[in-house]
């Protein structure tokens, strides 16, 4: 909230009463009446000003309607100024806001302050985010001014607000089964039998056995009772790891061509929010960030909000730890691991090496955009670059020759046929020392 000392004449009204004034001494002086009729209007409008000033103090107040919204959607910006009795027009105007989309365009508003109530004038701004991330909103310039333009009010600097634009989350659906349910509800059939919904034999009736299962056809023509059993539905923990090393690419935004960054979090938000509504356990890990952090794994409306929170705050870069740090990560047996990365930085590769000679079910999601224009027209910048997706396709056949499928982000079934791989793989006899 802001205030201002006092209404204050403007230079107009102040150019009026001189004018009007000195008309009229004018023709008082050297007779002339034709002066008088000119500088009445002028004497009359700023006697009309002086009657109708303003006498209060007004407070300017600014808030956000909603402070947290999804990338592409849109929320206003309410300027309220209170005590504002006899303003006759209320302004404001918006500083630069990159990836803040506002309307109107040019970021400058006037409203009419009489037909607010009398004791209250707003004015609101539209603004739209067209990228994820922790935005300021402002700062802002807001005045007000009486009848007339004869005394104004302002303008006084408003703070910014932070709005934090949750990355909006693609089209992403994946039929394959999390590999190693562990948990004791959820949607993936297990390899044990159990109370679920999936269908497994016809067994005879024992004690503890549902009167509900009894299967009556079978138990007439056997003359045994017998029950059907089914497997049990378990959940999965489903770790994602996000590779924040690099953002590599100029942003266009939602509605532009996106950086390395961009596909990476947006991939992330459409996995996390995929498995957290299909009722899996869903942690979270930005390794190589500014501000790495962790989330541990949980399910729920109120988990799928930490985690795209957490991902609306990921800064490229800046991180210190060290390379096998993920190695030592509280990962469950059967843990499903995704780690979404635009594969760009050697020590990434070397992580997900790691993390594949400890174990874990391990998918390596590449989120290089298909065409990335990385804002360079510098021949040389162009050959290094080259070279580098070069080492790059060496380094992904090594990650693949491990054991580790790599798979590129392509939206709905991008996972299918690797979750469905690891699946039969996870099924399949085993070798075993003796």
């Amino acid at each position: 909230m802001a205030t201002s000392a006092c209404w204050r004449p403007t230079r107009a009204h102040v150019r009026a009463i001189a004018a009007g004034v000195g008309l009229v001494i004018v023709a008082l002086a050297k007779n002339r009446p034709d002066l008088v009729v000119m500088g009445s209007p002028l004497i009359i409008i700023a006697a009309w000003s002086l009657v109708a000033r303003p006498v209060g103090r007004p407070k300017a107040r600014r808030r956000l309607a909603v402070s947290s919204v999804r990338e592409g959607e849109s929320t206003y910006l309410h300027f309220e100024l209170d005590d504002a009795g006899g303003a006759h027009e209320l302004s404001a105007v918006l500083g630069d806001m990159p990836y803040v989309d506002a309307r109107p365009p040019g970021r400058a508003l006037t409203v009419d302050a009489q037909a607010s109530p009398a004791s209250t004038a707003r004015l609101s701004f539209a603004l739209r985010s067209v990228r994820w991330g922790q935005h300021m909103v402002g700062p802002g310039l807001v005045s007000a001014t009486s009848a007339w333009g004869a005394y104004r009010w302002g303008p006084v600097l408003m703070e910014e607000l932070k709005l934090v634009a949750l990355p909006a989350a693609p089209v992403f659906d994946a039929k394959a089964p999390t590999p190693h349910p562990q948990g004791l509800v959820g949607m993936n059939r297990s390899v044990r039998p159990g109370d679920g919904s999936e269908f497994n034999t016809i067994r005879p009736f024992q004690v503890g056995d549902r009167l509900r299962r009894i299967h009556w056809p079978s138990s007439l023509r056997s003359q045994t009772l017998n029950v059907t059993s089914t497997f049990a539905d378990h959940d999965s923990q489903v770790l994602v790891m996000v590779d924040a090393t690099n953002d590599i690419g100029d942003s266009g935004g939602l509605d532009g061509t996106p950086s390395t960054l961009d596909m990476t979090v947006r991939a992330s938000a459409a996995i996390c929010e995929h498995y957290v509504h299909r009722g899996e356990r869903v942690g979270m890990r930005v390794i190589g960030a500014a501000n790495a952090s962790t989330q541990p794994s949980a399910t729920g409306r109120t988990q799928l909000r930490r985690l795209l929170t957490a991902l609306a705050g990921v800064r490229p870069g800046g991180s210190t730890e060290p390379e096998d740090a993920e190695t030592r990560m509280r990962v469950e047996a059967g843990a499903l691991v995704l780690m979404l990365s635009p594969l760009i930085s050697p020590v990434t590769l070397r992580r997900a090496l790691a993390l594949g000679r400890r174990g874990f079910t391990l998918v390596v999601i590449d989120t290089m955009p298909e065409e990335l224009d990385h804002g360079d027209d510098n021949e040389l910048v162009r050959i290094a670059w080259r070279i580098r997706m070069l080492q790059r396709s060496v380094e992904m056949t090594q990650v693949a020759a491990a054991g580790i499928p790599v798979v590129p982000w392509r939206g709905p079934g991008s996972l299918d046929m690797v979750l469905r791989d690891i699946g039969r793989r996870a099924a399949a006899p085993r070798l075993a020392h003796r």
